[in-house]
C-alpha cells in the first residue's frame, strides 16, 4: 500500500515535450499495486519558476525540518512541491522511494486545495472563478490524445493560476464509456451539445486528473462550459479522492 506523503522518484517523461529528468515526486492519492486508477503526485522542483506565476506550492527545507531529520523525506536541497502541477503514474511503475512527508502534510493539504479551486464554480457563475479558464472543457492536442487516448478535458485550476496559462489541472472528458467508481456521469446536461452535436452523455474520470501544460498541449475551447451543479459534483468527487 502506497500513502500520501510519500516521495518518489520518478523517471523522465516518454513525451518529448515532457520533463527529461528523474525527478522526486510527492504522491497525494492512496494506492496500491492492484489498483486500475493511477497514482497521482505533486510535481517537485528546486526552480520557483511556477511559483514566481502564482501557482500553489510548498517550499519544502530539508535543513530546517522541525524533527532535525533532514533525510525524512529524501530531499537533499530547498524544493518546490507543486500541487498545481499533477502527475499520474501507474502505481505498478513506482519503484524509487525516497521518504516520506511529516509535518508538513498539512501544509500540503491546503495547497492542494487551493490548487484545484475547490468550491470558486466555473468561469460563468457568480464565484471566484468567473471569467477563468476554470469549468471550460478544452480540446488536447493530436498527439497527446494519441499518446494518452484523452483527447477532451475539463479545467479545474484554481481561477487565477488558471489564467496565467501554464499548467492545467485537467479531468479527462470520455464520450461512450461506462462510468467506473469515483467518475461523475453527466446526462442530457445542455453544454454537451457544446462538446459534439446530439451529445447527450459523458463521463468526468476524475481518478485521472492531471496537468497539461497549456502552451503544448491545448488545442483549443471547444465552447462548452459545465454547469454549476456538475462542477459541485467534480469538487465533490476531488475532495473524495485527495481525502481533502
Amino acid at each position: 500500500m502506497r500513502y500520501p506523503g510519500e516521495v518518489w522518484l520518478l523517471p523522465p517523461d516518454d513525451d518529448a515535450q515532457g520533463d527529461p529528468k528523474w525527478r522526486r515526486h510527492v504522491l497525494l492519492t492512496a494506492c496500491d499495486e492492484g489498483c486500475d486508477d493511477p497514482a497521482v503526485f505533486a510535481y517537485a522542483s528546486t526552480q520557483s519558476t511556477e511559483a514566481g506565476r502564482g501557482a500553489a506550492y510548498v517550499l519544502f527545507d530539508p535543513a530546517s525540518t522541525r524533527d532535525g531529520k533532514s533525510g525524512h523525506a529524501g530531499f537533499t536541497a530547498a524544493t518546490y512541491i507543486y500541487p498545481a502541477r499533477l502527475v499520474s503514474v501507474d502505481p505498478a511503475d513506482l519503484r524509487q522511494f525516497r521518504g516520506r512527508l511529516l509535518d508538513e502534510m498539512a501544509e500540503l493539504r491546503l495547497k492542494l486545495h487551493q490548487a484545484l479551486g475547490l468550491g470558486t464554480g466555473t468561469t460563468l457563475g457568480q464565484g471566484g472563478a468567473a471569467g477563468s479558464w476554470r469549468g471550460r472543457v478544452i480540446r488536447l492536442t493530436r498527439d497527446y490524445a494519441a499518446r494518452t487516448g484523452f483527447e477532451l478535458g475539463l479545467v479545474v485550476t484554481e481561477p487565477q493560476y488558471s489564467n496565467r496559462q501554464r499548467y492545467q489541472i485537467i479531468v479527462p472528458v470520455i464520450l461512450d464509456v461506462e462510468p467506473e467508481p469515483g467518475e461523475v456521469v453527466v446526462r442530457d446536461k445542455g453544454w454537451l451539445s457544446d462538446v459534439e452535436d446530439g451529445l447527450s452523455f459523458a463521463v468526468l474520470a476524475v481518478p485521472f486528473v492531471h496537468s497539461v501544460f497549456h502552451p503544448t498541449r491545448v488545442s483549443g475551447d471547444v465552447g462548452a462550459v459545465v454547469d454549476e451543479v456538475t462542477m459541485i459534483e467534480i469538487d465533490d468527487a476531488l475532495r473524495a479522492l485527495f481525502a481533502l
